[in-house]
């Protein structure tokens, strides 16, 4: 793709279909007449899957020891694309593990080399990126993501902000290598039909797993609690590992086919998404004719969200300057509890970063729907180096919108924040968040300016015609008439020059002589 603002919209292509998964451990054993079989059988079937995972573990960590460095070494020298290549050399160099159980030793080899090749992928990532910061030093973490693109080693490259963790780990440690360890997982999905089965009807689950020559059926009774359609689709065999404390617990995956996503010609317009500092996502509206809606922001639990996550900062800086005092007097004891509880509140900080980024993208995926939009993101690739890492965020638009058939595209950012949408002229910066149009003299917040201009180029054109009078209605979605009072409630705060705002249904908005009207229908029966 060009760089600059002359780039055309790159479309963002998901798989076909979507996973979901979640996790039993309680289930009822039966024979092939569906007769339950006592309870010591139960305790029997258990010990031997148990003793099944913590093979599995051993031989992995004994091949990880010893042999997998050269199966790494093998896939950094291919010359085609990972497929069959990566299949031909998992069965060359993982010929079979070095203790098999004497009862299905097939089935057990084949368990064993999905594992191993699980892990390829990333371990050989890995090698070919300290291959190429150590042979270019100097590289930026973009130049360095370039080369491995060039390199066509597999079809997910790594992100900017991983490549600059690579790099410093290597700056620090000499190295990035390590030795990965086993989980003892029983994927059951990589052996044969003799040795498994499984069978869904009436919300149970049922597994059948050759045991001792014996075939056992464990049932299940699939999870409740979330939508119907949320685990409506075809359940996959499951995955059998040792939790943490050590119990038996079957991981499910659930394949469902997503909708064919429209095309950019099927939508009414564009809604273009600026990620920013002060909010998770400023996003504006542009229809086909031209005319803009006012700008959306995220709604009150993105903002609590990140309230709580700044008093988080707060307190860990206290924490820390405190742990920082309490080293300088020989406190060590006290200082160790304080950086333990510094380490805690970040982690805490990450959950609510991710979760901030999940509600972010379930609202600008609502908005999409309700205006029959297609989602235009910003291509942040060409700056060598950005200030922060938005891609949480861009991954999850992308996913959920592939869930319900919302297009996504990518447009250069270049230069949207310095932009008028109105005209297209330059602008300058007044204040810390503002910008004023060298040509018409608007003054507008960055954010609402780059969302617009994102829109616009989604659109292939230079600026939007004005703000006409339109409605969007929505059937009780909930996410956006909670963008109606967001934006009632922030009408004042710069966004626009708004002389009024109506907190009302229909919500109206004045700019000059133009008017956007929103209205919020209530919910229907039929939803």
């Amino acid at each position: 793709m060009k760089k600059g603002k002359t780039s055309k919209p790159r479309r963002l292509k998901a798989s076909q279909d979507r996973h979901h998964s979640f996790t039993l451990a309680d289930f009822i054993l039966i024979d092939k007449d569906g007769v339950i079989l006592s309870q010591d059988e139960h305790d029997h079937v258990i010990q031997y899957l148990t003793d099944r995972c913590e093979l599995m573990q051993e031989n992995e960590n004994h091949y990880y020891q010893h042999d997998y460095q050269a199966l790494v070494q093998e896939m950094t020298t291919r010359t085609t694309r990972i497929g069959k290549f990566k299949q031909a050399k998992l069965r060359k160099y993982v010929p079979a593990p070095y203790k098999a159980p004497a009862d299905q030793p097939y089935n057990f080899t084949e368990m064993f080399r999905q594992n191993i090749g699980n892990k390829l992928d990333i371990y050989t990532q890995r090698e070919v990126i300290q291959g190429i910061i150590t042979s270019h030093p100097d590289w930026s973490a973009y130049q360095v993501q370039q080369e491995y693109i060039n390199q066509d080693i597999t079809q997910e490259y790594p992100s900017v902000s991983s490549i600059k963790k690579y790099a410093q780990a290597i700056k620090n440690t000499g190295s990035i290598h390590s030795i990965p360890h086993g989980n003892g997982q029983l994927p059951l999905g990589a052996t044969d039909g003799h040795y498994h089965s499984i069978d869904e009807r009436d919300g149970y689950v049922r597994v059948g797993i050759k045991i001792e020559g014996l075939m056992r059926y464990l049932v299940f009774r699939k999870p409740k609690g979330h939508d119907a359609t949320y685990y409506h689709g075809r359940v996959t065999a499951p995955t059998i590992r040792l939790s943490k404390n050590g119990n038996l617990v079957f991981d499910f995956a659930v394949v469902r086919k997503r909708p064919r996503a429209k095309s950019l010609g099927e939508c009414a317009g564009v809604l273009g998404v600026d990620s920013g500092i002060v909010h998770e996502f400023v996003a504006s509206f542009v229809r086909n004719d031209g005319t803009c809606s006012q700008p959306f922001v995220e709604s009150g639990a993105g903002v609590r969200l990140k309230t709580r996550m700044d008093e988080l900062w707060a307190e860990i800086d206290r924490l820390e300057a405190k742990a920082v005092l309490c080293g300088e007097r020989g406190w060590f004891e006290k200082a160790d509890v304080l950086w333990a509880e510094a380490v805690s509140r970040r982690e805490a900080v990450s959950r609510l970063k991710r979760e901030r980024a999940v509600v972010g993208a379930r609202e600008v995926v609502g908005l999409a729907l309700v205006l029959g939009a297609a989602v235009c993101l910003e291509d942040l690739s060409w700056v060598p180096e950005s200030h922060w890492d938005q891609a949480a965020f861009k991954s999850f638009v992308s996913a959920l919108a592939a869930d319900v058939g919302v297009p996504v595209f990518r447009v250069s950012a270049a230069g949207s924040s310095r932009s008028c949408a109105r005209d297209g002229g330059s602008c300058a910066v007044s204040g810390s968040r503002f910008l004023s149009c060298s040509v018409c003299g608007r003054v507008l917040d960055r954010d609402v300016s780059a969302s617009r201009v994102l829109a616009c180029r989604g659109l292939g054109r230079a600026c939007v015609d004005g703000f006409l009078h339109f409605s969007v209605g929505s059937r009780g979605h909930r996410a956006f008439r909670v963008f109606l009072a967001r934006l009632a409630s922030c009408g004042g705060a710069g966004y626009e020059n708004v002389s009024s705002i109506a907190v009302s249904s229909p919500l109206v908005a004045r700019e000059g002589n133009a008017v956007v009207t929103f209205h919020a229908f209530p919910r229907s029966s039929t939803d």
